[in-house]
């Protein structure tokens, strides 16, 4: 699935958008395009993200069988509705949703592509609520959970853990794939300090002062692993790491990594 594929699969994007941000273009200022493209498809920077979450755990498809997803809208949050039933099996949710599994009213949800509303709850088989459930037209399907509108709000660390249920909850973590075995509380205690920041902070905390010819150089060795996190009873966290710059990226925030945490990474 190429970018514009990508794009389309989120719902509710322009043509004239796909088109111009379809291709990467030599730009003067990493900022403004970085957040440019943010401010057109919130929910974009992690659908790549989305695809390895089912390579993880299933059978390993080719890019080109990622879930389609949808963009929804529930308050101020983007969650994506996808009904992929490899997908669903990543996430250790079952097939079929029953009224039984409904828990509290959240609020409205609205399709971002054709506009359709329809009522989401809470998940009942998981902590947190990164995944919700949403009734439309008689139908049930899951939402789960991207990120906020607005590309100015973060996330601090501790709030993204009990978001997906894993606060005090964590019973594995990976790194590229591979099983750490060094003290979980320790890895946890270290992942709760890392600093939040806006794509703003980001950029100015990386590119700023570096002429462009740096700034490409970082970019090009910006190639992120994914860090993996699994609670009982909870949803399964997926972590961008970009070990040549010590931050890490998830629902649209960046988070500026401790050393220490960095330590216990490569023990």
């Amino acid at each position: 699935m190429n970018a514009k594929g990508l794009m389309r699969a989120i719902g509710g994007i322009s043509d004239r958008h796909i088109e111009e941000f379809a291709v990467v273009k030599p730009v003067s200022s990493t900022k403004s395009t970085w957040l440019k493209i943010v401010s057109i498809a919130a929910c974009f920077a992690i659908i790549v993200g989305i695809a390895n979450i089912a390579l993880n755990f299933i059978d390993r498809p080719t890019i080109d069988e990622a879930p389609e997803v949808q963009a929804c809208i529930v308050g101020d949050e983007y969650y994506e509705l996808i009904k992929d039933e490899k997908y669903i099996e990543s996430r250790g949710l079952p097939q079929e949703i029953t009224a039984n599994m409904l828990g509290d009213y959240i609020g409205s949800c609205r399709l971002e592509s054709d506009g359709r509303v329809g009522k989401a709850y809470d998940y009942l088989g998981y902590s947190g609520d990164s995944v919700l459930i949403l009734e439309l037209e008689n139908q049930y399907f899951y939402l789960f959970f991207c990120n906020p509108m607005n590309i100015d709000v973060v996330i601090s660390m501790p709030d993204l853990l009990d978001r997906y249920g894993l606060k005090d909850n964590i019973t594995s973590i990976s790194i590229d794939g591979k099983l750490l075995v060094v003290n979980l509380e320790s890895i946890l205690d270290e992942l709760t300090k890392a600093n939040a920041l806006t794509g703003n902070e980001f950029d100015d905390a990386v590119f700023k002062g570096k002429t462009e010819e740096e700034q490409q150089t970082i970019r090009k060795n910006m190639k992120p692993v994914e860090i993996v996190i699994s609670g009982n009873s909870a949803d399964v966290l997926v972590i961008d790491y970009y070990p040549s710059l010590g931050y890490a990226y998830c629902a649209n925030t960046y988070y500026e990594i401790t050393s220490e945490f960095k330590n216990l990474l490569e023990q």
